[in-house]
């Protein structure tokens, strides 16, 4: 017989909140905020910076396993920050 409720996980907790149960992947450097931060990544301030880059909350997308939010959105900033981006005159035509 178990007595009293069951332990919730880190990411069941953040899910019964309302909140985003998974990790949050900075679009500019990589830096993950786990799960389990205190506090959640939703109620971090407006203001608060990514601690390995310094870019503002607002570049930071959702992650689940390999995936992310807006994936293409990661693999651009991540190209154009490494100088890797391209130029509209070297993009292929189509015939």
């Amino acid at each position: 017989m178990q007595f009293g409720k069951k332990k919730l996980t880190a990411a069941e907790k953040l899910e019964e909140m309302g909140y985003w149960p998974g990790e949050w992947l900075c679009a500019d450097c990589g830096f993950i905020y786990e799960v389990g931060n205190d506090p959640p990544f939703e109620e971090l301030k407006s203001f608060w910076k990514c601690p390995q880059c310094a870019g503002p909350r607002r570049r930071f997308v959702k992650k689940a396993g390999d995936m992310c939010a807006s994936e293409s959105h990661v693999e651009d900033a991540t190209a154009h920050r490494l100088g890797l981006h391209r130029h509209a005159s070297a993009r292929p035509t189509l015939a």
